[in-house]
């Protein structure tokens, strides 16, 4: 879903307009709204999330909502853009560490706690190649800001893949943690689709919706701000 999502979304975007300081695609501010859901109703209620938030946005946009949240103290903002980070920091630490087979929580500290808790398990072939791009990437981006370092090091990173696949110390490759996209190649899928997922979860579908939707416009105003500046 996210790799489709990620195909489709920034090239509708492109296509319509837009700006260079939005989100295109699969933002990190939304994974633990989305995970949270997926853990409580099954993964069949994203799509439905999915189509409901575009709802609600347009409905923000066509009632002139965004300037509403404009009245947010600085403080609450940089506050928000801060969980984000944190979020997304500790959301990546299971992979940072090669963490695996841990019982995964609903909520998002226990799972942070599961992880720490887990931390004599790290396996060297996994930190040790993330503290590297780690340290390169942010000495990059301090040195010599204002370029797209992290597309480098991503690249890097799949150099590195390549190479070790096969060796005995190989890090864990994402056909390891999804081996089914090996057999699948089409760019769409409706099997998550099913009647049951709307009538049955309507209550978590309408929050869920309505909780991605706060989300995806704040930060989207928040980026504008910080254009702005």
């Amino acid at each position: 879903m996210g790799l489709i999502s990620a195909i489709f979304g920034p090239g509708v975007s492109g296509l319509i307009g837009g700006s260079h300081y939005n989100i295109l695609g699969p933002a990190g501010a939304l994974v633990n709204i989305n995970s949270k859901l997926v853990a409580e109703n099954g993964v069949e209620i994203i799509p439905y999330v999915a189509l409901l938030t575009g709802l609600f946005t347009l409905v923000c946009w066509a009632l002139k909502l965004e300037q509403y949240c404009m009245l947010i103290p600085l403080s609450v903002l940089e506050g928000f853009s801060f969980g984000v980070a944190t979020t997304i920091g500790f959301s990546q630490l299971r992979n940072a560490f090669g963490l695996k087979n841990l019982p995964k929580h609903k909520d998002f500290y226990m799972n942070v706690y599961e992880s720490f808790k887990n931390l004599d398990k790290a396996q060297s072939n996994e930190y040790i190649p993330f503290a590297i791009f780690f340290v390169i990437l942010f000495s990059l981006a301090k040195f010599l800001p204002g370029r797209p370092w992290i597309i480098l090091i991503a690249f890097c990173g799949l150099i590195y893949g390549f190479f070790m696949d096969g060796t005995a110390n190989k890090p864990t490759l994402l056909k390891d943690v999804y081996p089914e996209m090996l057999l699948r190649s089409s760019l769409y899928d409706f099997s998550y689709y099913t009647n049951d997922a709307f009538v049955l979860h309507t209550p978590s579908l309408l929050i869920g919706a309505f909780e991605v939707t706060f989300v995806a416009v704040l930060e989207t105003l928040i980026s504008a701000k910080i254009a702005d500046n």
